[in-house]
């Protein structure tokens, strides 16, 4: 934008030499006038953005919590009437066989649930183990098709290549697919629509028809190389199988039949995990331990610890048998074929340590104050494991001990055992992966027979939180509408900054003054009063064809004077009185009828929704005006610049005339005194 300064700073404009005036000032003077009319235009245009500005901060408020509230996709909608009741479920039992979920159309009452059969869809799997060891093709499925390792190798075409259908589409990969990529890319195939898998647990492959129950199919084919057939790699013969099944369960005494483990009846979401007649899919038979050797009893004289803690020398242990040294003050005994030897001034910390930190002994000693007992555990976990003993000196082991732990082999160890969807798996821990997932074994599980019942109760607590959140954040935007209507205007002594003011400002200085130039922008706003209005006029009146307002289910407004000017408050125990006894007309106060309804018919969400339609066409008009007004604006200060760029250009050429004038009057006399000087 032009000013004075550009105007007449113009490097190529030499004044004031001959006669010694000032002229930049002199001129900046003369056109005073004319910029101050290019700076009120241009606060004009500031205070239309600074308008626009702050009804966008407006809408911006209100277009999120119309958002999060009033819209049917917001995730805190109240037109949802999962917003106004939820529901509780419990069982009578700890079986994970069956699990449900309740929403809004369920009615509460108790369910019964025994599952006699789960869906399963068509599938074919190998007919025994089809690695090379017996274990697994590969570590891993990013092998390549000709690294696996099969017990009937995989053979490829001339071309390095297999082919084979399932349920009538052709797959073609080479011996370089890796096997994950020839996994994802028939999983992804929407035309064969199955899943095939490859387990580590059964050294095997499973396809799967990816729905149907017991309509569904799997048809296999094989066209090139020996993927699948009587002899092939995979140990999956071709053909069609139709082995798939639908679920069966029995609901408070009706047998349901279903194509999937999944389904909704009467509001009510089943989910059936397992059979609860044959237990869970996972059954622990047993848990793996190590073998050890513990003491027979407790060992100290007092009956509750041998010492305070483990620094304690051996000589100094309080034991119901007394610890005897040899004639060198020594005990010695060899524990899985490695000797220890310990002086009677040995701490019990000490000897813990050095037995424990022994491989060859490969054991773990410990003793413990809750048992009163000492515990030897071996290393090797599971059935493999063993701890043998053999006093050699005193009499810390043997049938009538200080330790009271007996010499000998100790190969008490054990492997746990589960059933893990019919495979039986031992292994040496209770925790072990197979095939992605951890298996962590705490516990032998109960296999019984069992009904699960189930009780769903209405839950209003949700429903209570919902509508505080609402209304907490609805009081926020009243706030803020609040503020804006209601602020202290000090605009009339704070206009907008000109440059040349801001020039001999600094940033906080600017920020300070711009503040109390922006208050009272939006001071009396008939827009913001209108949708102020439209709010509060959603909770004074009838709403949702109840004849009723929000105030009989608990929720009216506070002070009309102060801080909390026009606030809604929420009386906790009214409204969930009101949810407890009538939750119906809760939800009808909220959200009865629609848009369109006559207003004592629509629900407050309704009358918000119609509220904040009127604001936004109000508000968009409103900007569109400001915005022609600041195009006016700037098609004024346009030409104030061209008439003070017009004006400088004048007034700089008179000046120039007058210099030129007295350069020649200069001239002149200089040539009039020389002429003189002669005589």
């Amino acid at each position: 934008m032009s000013s004075i300064n550009s105007a007449y700073s113009s490097n190529s404009r030499l004044t004031g030499i001959y006669s010694g005036f000032d002229t930049d000032t002199m001129i900046k003077g003369m056109l005073a006038p004319q910029q101050a009319k290019i700076d009120k235009q241009a606060q004009k245009k500031t205070s239309y953005e600074w308008y626009n500005e702050a009804l966008k901060d407006v809408m911006d408020a209100v277009k999120e919590f119309s958002n999060n509230y009033t819209s049917v996709l917001g995730s805190s909608s109240m037109l949802k009437s999962s917003s106004y009741s939820s529901y509780s479920v419990s069982s009578d039992s700890t079986s994970k066989a069956v699990t449900i979920t309740a929403s809004g159309s369920a009615e509460p009452g108790r369910i019964s649930v025994r599952v006699s059969q789960l869906a399963s869809n068509a599938n074919v799997s190998s007919a025994g183990k089809i690695s090379k060891d017996g274990k697994s093709i590969s570590s891993s499925n990013t092998a390549t098709l000709g690294e696996l390792s099969f017990a009937n190798e995989l053979v490829f075409d001339g071309d390095g290549e297999i082919c084979f259908a399932i349920n009538g589409k052709t797959f073609t990969f080479n011996k370089n697919t890796t096997l994950q990529s020839m996994i994802n890319t028939i999983n992804n195939d929407e035309e064969a629509n199955v899943t095939i898998k490859y387990s580590r647990l059964t050294d095997g492959f499973t396809i799967t028809a990816d729905s149907g129950g017991k309509n569904s199919k799997v048809s296999i084919q094989n066209i090139t190389g020996n993927a699948f057939g009587a002899n092939g790699a995979f140990q999956i013969d071709t053909g069609t199988v139709t082995n798939g099944r639908n679920s069966i369960a029995e609901i408070n005494g009706a047998i349901v039949e279903r194509e999937s483990n999944e389904y909704t009846e009467d509001g009510i979401t089943y989910r059936l995990n397992s059979v609860t007649s044959s237990g869970n899919s996972l059954i622990v038979m047993q848990l793996a331990k190590n073998a050890n050797a513990s003491s027979s009893g407790k060992v100290s004289a007092n009956g509750r610890e041998i010492a305070p803690d483990n620094n304690v020398k051996l000589s100094e242990l309080s034991l119901s048998k007394a610890l005897t040294f040899d004639s060198d003050d020594n005990i010695s005994f060899r524990i899985n074929g490695k000797t220890f030897t310990f002086n009677k001034d040995t701490t019990l910390q000490t000897m813990l340590d050095t037995i424990n930190n022994d491989a060859d002994a490969n054991v773990t000693m410990q003793y413990s104050r809750l048992t009163d007992s000492f515990t030897i555990t071996s290393n090797d976990s599971g059935k493999d494991g063993r701890v043998s003993i053999f006093n050699i000196s005193g009499n810390a082991f043997g049938a009538d001990s200080a330790f009271k732990i007996d010499t000998g082999f100790y190969e008490n160890g054990q492997n746990s055992i589960a059933v893990i969807n019919g495979v039986t798996v031992e292994r040496e821990t209770n925790y072990y992966n197979i095939d992605g997932t951890d298996y962590d074994l705490t516990d032998v599980t109960d296999t019984s027979n069992q009904y699960i019942n189930f009780t769903i109760e209405k839950d209003y607590s949700a429903a209570k939180e919902s509508i505080k959140n609402f209304i907490t954040d609805l009081n926020k935007l009243i706030t803020k509408l609040n503020n804006y209507l209601n602020a202290k205007d000090y605009s009339y002594d704070y206009k907008p900054l000109t440059e040349a003011q801001q020039d001999e400002m600094t940033e906080d200085q600017i920020a300070k003054w711009n503040e109390k130039a922006k208050s009272g922008i939006l001071k009396n706003n008939t827009i913001l009063q209108q949708l102020l209005s439209g709010l509060k006029q959603a909770f004074f009146t009838a709403a949702g064809g109840t004849g009723s307002s929000a105030a009989s289910i608990g929720i009216s407004t506070g002070n009309l004077y102060g801080a909390d000017k026009g606030l809604l408050v929420i009386d906790e125990n009214a409204l969930a009185a009101a949810l407890e006894k009538n939750p119906e007309k809760v939800i009808s106060i909220f959200t009865g009828g629609k848009a369109s309804s006559a207003a004592e018919d629509q629900g407050i969400i309704y009358k918000i929704i119609n509220a904040v339609s009127s604001f936004k066409t109000g508000a968009n008009d409103s900007i569109s005006n400001t915005d022609d007004k600041i195009d006016k604006v700037d098609e004024n200060i346009d030409k104030l610049e061209d008439k003070l760029d017009a004006l400088a250009d004048k007034y700089y050429k008179q000046f120039s005339i007058m210099e030129s004038s007295l350069a020649q009057l200069n001239s002149q006399a200089s040539y009039l005194s020389q002429l003189f000087s002669f005589k």
